[in-house]
């Protein structure tokens, strides 16, 4: 794909030990200052893909006039999957799709151990934004507060705030009274589970009047109580909480983007 584009500043990683001419190492911040930090080089597709910002240019251009691929399939990738029950997914063949300032959106994120990106895409108006990263803790939704800047002539105005979001219906349920448990309420949480599905585990802790989710490669995150109770969120993920019918805690239902529902057990 990258050879008939002419991406010649894009390759896959084929291992941690290959070099990647002019590529921008990851850092993340420590005790003691920055960290380098390597990337995800075994999980090819999902990480382990370097690109120049041409290139991306040259990538998002292949949408609006494929060169590979052809137009009906690129317009599939662009369009929101429906569910057995009509409910869109947010999510075309490979691509998120949504909505800001009234025009359609196609957007891309990644990050793997501290590099971040994002990409997106107005069609209508044949234009992008594009940015990259080499700091673990950098926002790429940036992004689209760049998109409103750059493109506002072409966009209708939106409320403060809805620009990052592209008017997500999930932004308007964020604005509703939170749940407020108490640090006695948070004490039924803690504990250790497992996910048999996905073979990790999470860790729950109660610190100075907040619960904190612990996970071996992404360690600590404290989590924010949800606007349902027993739900919370953190770190970019939710946890939707299930409890037996003598209200014990017995496990929970984690999503993350375009992860759904996956269930772990408590253990301990």
């Amino acid at each position: 794909m990258f050879g008939p584009l002419g991406m010649t500043a894009s390759m896959v990683r084929p291992s941690p030990r290959a070099i990647v001419p002019d590529r921008s190492e990851g850092y993340t911040p420590s005790p003691s200052g920055y960290r380098q930090i390597g990337d995800f080089g075994a999980a090819v597709g999902a990480g382990a893909v370097y690109a120049s910002a041409v290139d991306l240019q040259t990538w998002v251009e292949n949408y609006a006039e494929p060169q590979v691929g052809t137009r009906a399939s690129i317009d599939e990738m662009m369009t929101s999957f429906v569910l057995n029950n009509g409910e869109e997914t947010g999510y075309g063949y490979g691509l998120s799709v949504s909505e800001q300032g009234g025009l359609k959106r196609v957007s891309h994120g990644g990050s793997d151990v501290a590099h971040r990106s994002m990409l997106a895409y107005y069609p209508e108006i044949d234009a992008g934004v594009t940015v990259q990263s080499n700091h673990a803790q950098f926002n790429s939704s940036v992004a689209f507060e760049l998109a409103a800047a750059f493109f506002k002539d072409a966009m209708e105005e939106e409320e403060e705030g809805d620009a990052a979001g592209g008017g997500d219906p999930a932004d308007e349920e964020a604005a509703t009274e939170p749940w407020q448990p108490t640090e006695d309420d948070l004490a039924a949480f803690a504990g250790r589970f497992f996910s048999e599905e996905i073979e990790t585990f999470y860790t729950f802790t109660v610190d100075d009047g907040r619960l904190v989710r612990y996970q071996r490669r992404l360690g600590n995150a404290a989590l924010t109580p949800g606007d349902e109770e027993d739900n919370f969120a953190g770190g970019g993920t939710s946890f939707a909480f299930e409890r037996d019918r003598n209200g014990e805690v017995i496990g929970f239902y984690l999503s993350s983007g375009r992860t759904r529902d996956v269930r772990f057990g408590r253990v301990r």
